[in-house]
């Protein structure tokens, strides 16, 4: 069980960290750049999750339901802070003009 729990949440940590480190390059402090970037992040994040989860289910064995709330719950608070983040930038960048 807590292996399902760490691979539940390992996962979207490894790759929303990946992404998010990739968005914020791309942006800098530019608001305009990051509806691009995002898709870009969006798109890569997709086929990454397909891939981790993909390459799990053919490698281990986990409990599913566990793995599932695990990832949900990761997934949505790193979101969660993402949102935070971009706009308590942007709104400093706003601020300064």
């Amino acid at each position: 069980m807590l292996e399902s729990i760490l691979l539940g949440a390992g996962v979207p940590v490894v790759v929303h960290s990946s992404t998010f480190i990739l968005i914020k390059s791309m942006t800098g402090r530019d608001p305009l750049k990051l509806m691009k970037a995002n898709v870009v992040g969006f798109i890569l994040r997709l086929v990454l999750y397909g891939v981790c989860i993909g390459l799990l289910a053919v490698f281990t064995e986990f409990q599913l339901t566990v793995f599932v709330l695990s990832f949900m719950f990761v997934f949505v608070l790193l979101h969660l802070a993402e949102a935070f983040y971009f706009r308590r930038l942007f709104s400093s960048v706003n601020s300064d003009n």
